[in-house]
C-alpha cells in the first residue's frame, strides 16, 4: 500500500512523498481547513511541461515522465548497486526526460532545484520559511525547425494523401493513409521540417494514449526517422554516381532498351519504356527512369561498389540526428537470399534495401552538394535562458565526401532536372527543381482480372534551386502509388519555403464558407510585420507576426452572407471571399409523449441551444421562456376549450439561425 510506496520512493524529511496529483479545488479547500489536524500534509503547486503547439514534431521532441525504479536503482552485472540520478541531485518523485530531445538534452534543460527551509512548531504548525538555495533555470535548446514552415509541411502532406485517395485510390482496398516528409538545409544539414502522418498532440499524450496506441494508422510511430521503406527508383541516382565516378560509364555510354533485360537466361525483368526506347544514356535514363539501363549498369558496377557510394551519401547509415533513428540496410552479397540477379533488383532500389525518409533527405542533400554529406541535426544552439546568450552552437559537420572527378554530379543533376519537367506541379515551377521519383513495390498484392500486381508506395527526393541548392527533401507515402503523385506536395513545400525566406504574405487554407461568426486566420509574413484584416475599408482585426513570421488572429463576421476580406502585411496584400451562414438553432420537443390531454393545460418540454429564447405562439398563447445553461426548457400551454390546436415554437440564440417546430395538441373533456 502507501507505506510500501513511501519506502520505495525513499521518503524522508527532505524527500516528500506525493500522495495525490491534480486534486480538485474542493480537496484543496478541505485539507487547508483541517491543516492543524494534518501535520506534515501540504498542498504544493508544481510546474508541468506544456506545449504551446503540441502537434509540432512531437515524435522528435519526446516527452517527460516520472523516474522509474529501474532508472533510480541500477544494479550492474557484478551485483553492485548505484543511484546515478540521486547522485546528480534528483529526488525519486522528480520528472525527467524519457524520450526524444527531452531525454537527450535532459542535463541542459533541467536546471537546479531551489531549497526552501520550513520551520514548524512542536504541533506541526509552520512558523517560518526561508529560501536557502535559489533555483536556477535550465538552458534553452534552440532547434533548427521553423514552426510555421513545419506546420505548412504537415498540412501539405495531409493534403497530398487526401488528393491521392480521392483521385487515384477511389476503388482500391488499400488507401494511402500514412507517410512522412523530411526537409533539410543543404548548407549545413539542419532539419527544417520532419512531418509524420498521422501524428499526435503532445498535450493529449497522457489522456489519449490508449486511443493513440490502438489507432491502426500508428500515429505514435516516428516514420520520418524510424520508418523503413524500399526506396525504389529514387536509388537510381546513387547507382549513376557510382558508375560514372568508377569509370563504368561516361556521358556518352548507352544501353539499349527494348523493354526486357535479356542478360540472364531464366530471369527477364522488364521496363515500362515510358517516354523512351532504344539507346539510352545516363541523363535520359534518370529522366525517364529506365530500368533496363540501371539493370545493366548496376550489374556491371556491382552492388559492392554502388553500395559503397550509397553509404557515403547517407543511405543505410546513421544520418547523425540527435534522437533515435533506424539505420536501415542496403542489399549486399552477404545477404542470405543473395543471387546474382539480386544485384540488378537492388540497382533500381528494390531487393533487400530499406531506408528512412530522413536518409532520403540526407541523400538528396548530398547529391545537391556534389558529394559532400553534412551531419543531419535538429539542434541549432544552446542558450542561456536568462540572457539569451549563445553558449554552444552547432557547426556544420562533414560526415563523408565523394571526390567529384569531373562531370559526375552535373550529369546526375541534368537527369533529375529532366524528371521535374515530366511531373505535374513541378514542370512549370518558377525555380529550377532537381528530383527523382520512385514507385517501390510492397510485398502485398492484388488482382486486376487474372493479373497479380503489387501495391506500391510513393517516394520522392528533390532539391532546389538546382543551380545552388538551399533545401533538399525526402518523401514516402504508404500505398501512394506512382512517385509523380508527390509532385504537388513538393511544389507546396517549396512554396512554403520561399514564402518563409522572402517574408511575403501567405495565408493558410481558408474554407469557402463557415458556420461560425468567428473566423481564425493564420499564415506567414515578414518577421514582426503588422497584420491587418479589413472589410470595405473597416478594420476587423489586427495582430503582429512572430519573429519566425507566423501569425494567427480571430476575425468576427457581423452578418450572414458573402464577406470579401483584405489581409495586409506591410506592402503585401491578400484578398479572399468567405460565406458566413449561421447554423440552425437546435430545437427538439421531448414532451409530452402523448399530444392528447384532458386537463386545461399541458407542459411542453424540449432542448435547444444554451440560454436561447423559445417563443410559443398559438390560439390564446403568445409567450416566451429562457432555456437553461444545458439548453433545456419547459412551458405550460393552456387550452380553454376542447378541440385540436397547433402551436408554433421558435428558438432564437446568438450565432444561430432561428429554428421553428410545431406541435398539435388535442384537449378532450
Amino acid at each position: 500500500g502507501i507505506h510500501y510506496e513511501m519506502q520505495q520512493q525513499a521518503f524522508s524529511n527532505i524527500n516528500n512523498f506525493v500522495m495525490a496529483e491534480n486534486v480538485s479545488e474542493t480537496t484543496v479547500a478541505t485539507i487547508k481547513e483541517n491543516s492543524l489536524t494534518l501535520p506534515g500534509v501540504e498542498i504544493v503547486e508544481t510546474s508541468t511541461r506544456s506545449y504551446d503547439e503540441g502537434d509540432i514534431i512531437p515524435h522528435v521532441l519526446g516527452r517527460v515522465g516520472k523516474i522509474t525504479a529501474e532508472k533510480w536503482k541500477v544494479t550492474d552485472e557484478n551485483g553492485q548497486t548505484t543511484y546515478p540520478l540521486r547522485e546528480k541531485g534528483y529526488n525519486m518523485n522528480d520528472m525527467i526526460g524519457v524520450s526524444g530531445l527531452e531525454a537527450v538534452y535532459e542535463d541542459e534543460l533541467r536546471g537546479r532545484d531551489g531549497v526552501e527551509t520550513i520551520t514548524r512548531s512542536s504541533d506541526g504548525v509552520i512558523v517560518g520559511t526561508a529560501m536557502t538555495t535559489v533555483p536556477e533555470p535550465g538552458h534553452t535548446v534552440q532547434l533548427t525547425i521553423d514552426s510555421a514552415f513545419q506546420q505548412a509541411v504537415d498540412k501539405a502532406l495531409a493534403k497530398n494523401i487526401e488528393m491521392i485517395n480521392s483521385t487515384y485510390n477511389t476503388g482500391s482496398s488499400a488507401k494511402a493513409a500514412a507517410g512522412a516528409v523530411v526537409v533539410i538545409s543543404t548548407k549545413d544539414g539542419s532539419v527544417l521540417a520532419a512531418s509524420n502522418y498521422p501524428s499526435y498532440d503532445q498535450n493529449l499524450f497522457a489522456t489519449q494514449y490508449s486511443e493513440y496506441s490502438a489507432d491502426p494508422g500508428l500515429p505514435l510511430l516516428n516514420r520520418a526517422l524510424q520508418g523503413l521503406y524500399t526506396p525504389g527508383s529514387t536509388f537510381k541516382p546513387a547507382v549513376a554516381v557510382a558508375a560514372l565516378d568508377a569509370g563504368v560509364i561516361n556521358r556518352y555510354s548507352t544501353v539499349y532498351c527494348n523493354g526486357v533485360y535479356t542478360y540472364y537466361d531464366t530471369y527477364r525483368p522488364k521496363c515500362t519504356r515510358h517516354g523512351h526506347s532504344g539507346n539510352i544514356d545516363v541523363i535520359t535514363a534518370i529522366k525517364w527512369s529506365c530500368n533496363i539501363f540501371f539493370y545493366d549498369v548496376g550489374r556491371r558496377t556491382t552492388s559492392d561498389v554502388y553500395d559503397a557510394y550509397a553509404y557515403k551519401m547517407g543511405l543505410g547509415v546513421r544520418t547523425g540526428v540527435e534522437v533515435n533513428e533506424a539505420t536501415g540496410r542496403l542489399t549486399t552479397k552477404n545477404d542470405s537470399n543473395y543471387t546474382a540477379s539480386l544485384d540488378v533488383q537492388a540497382a533500381i532500389g528494390q531487393g533487400n534495401t530499406v531506408v528512412t525518409p530522413v536518409q532520403l533527405a540526407t541523400y538528396a542533400g548530398t547529391l545537391a552538394n556534389r558529394g559532400i554529406r553534412y551531419r543531419t541535426h535538429f539542434v541549432k544552439a544552446i542558450l542561456d535562458t536568462n540572457t539569451g546568450e549563445v553558449l554552444q552552437e552547432t557547426q556544420p559537420e562533414v560526415m563523408d565526401v565523394i571526390e567529384d572527378r569531373g562531370d559526375t554530379f552535373d550529369l546526375v543533376k541534368q537527369g533529375m532536372i529532366g524528371v521535374s519537367e515530366t511531373v505535374s506541379g513541378l514542370s512549370n515551377y518558377p525555380v529550377t527543381i532537381a528530383c527523382k521519383t520512385g514507385t517501390p513495390q510492397r510485398s502485398e498484392t492484388y488482382y486486376v482480372g487474372s493479373t497479380r500486381k503489387h501495391y506500391t508506395n510513393t517516394t520522392m527526393i528533390a532539391y532546389s534551386p538546382a543551380e545552388d541548392a538551399e533545401i533538399a527533401l525526402g518523401i514516402v507515402i504508404e500505398y501512394g502509388g506512382g512517385g509523380a503523385r508527390a509532385g504537388n506536395l513538393v511544389a507546396d513545400i517549396f512554396d512554403a519555403y520561399y514564402a518563409m525566406k522572402d517574408g511575403s504574405l501567405t495565408l493558410d487554407e481558408i474554407p469557402a464558407y463557415t458556420t461560425s461568426a468567428q473566423l481564425t486566420l493564420s499564415g506567414h509574413a515578414a518577421a514582426s510585420a503588422e497584420i491587418r484584416v479589413e472589410e470595405s475599408g473597416k478594420q476587423l482585426a489586427k495582430t503582429g507576426a512572430k519573429k519566425d513570421g507566423s501569425f494567427s488572429l480571430k476575425v468576427k463576421l457581423a452578418d450572414e452572407g458573402d464577406h470579401e476580406l483584405v489581409v495586409t502585411a506591410g506592402e503585401d496584400t491578400a484578398t479572399f471571399t468567405i460565406r458566413y451562414e449561421k447554423p440552425d438553432a437546435r430545437l427538439e420537443i421531448t414532451e409530452p409523449e402523448s399530444t392528447t390531454f384532458t386537463g386545461g393545460s399541458v407542459t411542453v418540454r424540449g432542448v435547444t441551444e444554451p440560454n436561447a429564447t423559445v417563443y410559443i405562439d398559438g390560439k390564446g398563447m403568445n409567450t416566451n421562456v429562457k432555456a437553461g445553461k444545458n439548453g433545456g426548457f419547459s412551458v405550460r400551454v393552456f387550452m380553454s376549450e376542447a378541440g385540436t390546436e397547433t402551436f408554433t415554437l421558435r428558438a432564437k440564440a446568438d450565432g444561430f439561425a432561428q429554428s421553428t417546430r410545431s406541435i398539435t395538441l388535442t384537449r378532450e373533456w
